[in-house]
């Protein structure tokens, strides 16, 4: 992984002298598989002459996704966070939370039933609960073609479309899964509505989401109110914008969108990543301790202390104050 702090240490970058990009030189490795290359704007999209003019889409900087417009988001996906990195996860989720995530899955999704899978972005949590249904027929709608290839390099099990009116058919799935999407997008109630359009009478949504009312939302709110982390380039995903989502909220949109409750489960109380932010804190504070005097020294204490009530409290499984969480809804 390619970062300012690596080059610097590689390179012996006194700290007074700021890396601001990297030029790759030499010939591609035919062994390499490449199965796309990134879009490229034209010149005339690119270049400015005497100042600046906004030429193409406007892309906010916001981490939260009530700043943005679907429209905004699938271009971020498209130029930004697809085009670069392919076969990593941008999102972190440790093994036992995969487990557990699988095991739900496990379940609710019965042999021969027609599964759809709503936005599975980075494909990180796809690409294994997919193992699973190796007798099923399942289906991953992605906002955009860029973001199908870059999930169907990690797998090439489902069949991929994109998300737009008409492309899947009323009544056409078993189940509907979607992991880890809404806290992706500005407006969650289409997603729901576009569940319950497509699934069979009796037919279940289960959504995989991070609580907001939760340690989770309280480390949230840490990093953006008190490091100040507001910016995409600063924030600890990166796949765009990104807020947690309260599970009253998602349960009274269901309900709303021809869905009853069928099963509300928490997976785990405290956030499974804090073992992955405590790795990453080390560099976090390297690079903005100055910014950072009065956190500087509290910041790793704390979360080894999360870490620790992370390891304690699995056994608490109350989804409404689970940070991480699942809402199973059967459609009416």
């Amino acid at each position: 992984f390619v970062s300012k702090e690596n080059v610097r240490a590689i390179l012996n970058i006194p700290e007074y002298f700021e890396p601001m990009c990297y030029i790759l030189l030499g010939k591609k490795d035919d062994k390499m598989k490449i199965p796309f290359i990134p879009p490229q704007k034209t010149l005339d999209e690119v270049i400015h002459i005497n100042k600046y003019e906004q030429k193409t889409m406007y892309l906010p900087n916001s981490i939260k996704p009530r700043d943005w417009t679907l429209e905004q988001v699938k271009e971020h996906q498209r130029f930004v966070s697809r085009a670069r990195h392919l076969g990593i996860d941008y999102d972190f989720y440790t093994d036992e939370e995969i487990n557990l995530i699988n095991k739900i899955i496990s379940e609710n999704v019965f042999k021969g039933e027609k599964v759809l899978v709503l936005l599975g972005y980075d494909g990180a949590v796809l690409k294994h609960f997919v193992k699973l249904l190796e007798e099923n027929e399942v289906t991953d709608c992605e906002l955009g073609q860029e973001s199908v290839q870059f999930v169907s390099y990690k797998t090439n099990k489902p069949k991929y479309v994109i998300f737009k009116d008409g492309t899947l058919k009323d009544k056409e799935f078993d189940k509907v899964i979607v992991p880890f999407a809404l806290e992706r997008i500005p407006d969650i109630k289409p997603i729901l509505e576009e569940g319950s359009r497509v699934l069979k009478e009796k037919g279940k949504i289960i959504i995989f989401f991070k609580n907001k009312f939760s340690f989770y939302g309280l480390m949230y709110f840490a990093v953006n109110k008190l490091l100040g982390v507001k910016k995409l380039e600063g924030f600890y995903i990166r796949s765009g914008p990104f807020e947690p989502v309260p599970i009253f909220r998602i349960t009274k949109l269901l309900k709303q969108t021809n869905f009853k409750i069928f099963k509300k489960i928490g997976i785990f109380f405290m956030p499974a990543e804090v073992s992955i932010y405590l790795d990453r804190l080390d560099g976090y504070l390297k690079r903005h301790g100055k910014k950072l005097t009065s956190f500087k020294y509290l910041m790793k204490p704390v979360m080894m202390s999360v870490f620790g009530l992370f390891k304690i409290t699995k056994w608490i499984k109350a989804a409404s104050i689970s940070s991480t969480a699942c809402v199973v809804g059967e459609k009416k």
